[in-house]
């Protein structure tokens, strides 16, 4: 499978922190702390590899991966 896209946006009128479109885009608002970008780009990514998954184990595995990664020592980098 293609890796998905990713668009940063604000998406306050959306109340979300990110999401994930059937054709492999994933929208993330800029806006997050670091922790946090970790979490929902991960939840996203599992949406668009497990598309048979419900919401609430994409939920519990995207904060696992993201807490496991996190105490390794993962920190987004600015890349603009």
């Amino acid at each position: 499978m293609e890796n998905p896209r990713i668009k940063y946006r604000k998406l306050g009128r959306e109340k979300a922190r990110g999401l994930y479109h059937e054709d492999g885009l994933i929208e993330i608002d800029p806006r997050l702390p670091a922790k946090e970008h970790l979490e929902v780009i991960i939840h996203e990514y599992l949406h668009h590899e497990f598309k048979h998954w419900d919401e609430e184990y994409v939920y519990e595995y995207g904060i696992k991966i993201s807490d496991f990664l996190w105490a390794l020592g993962y920190r987004r980098v600015n890349l603009d």
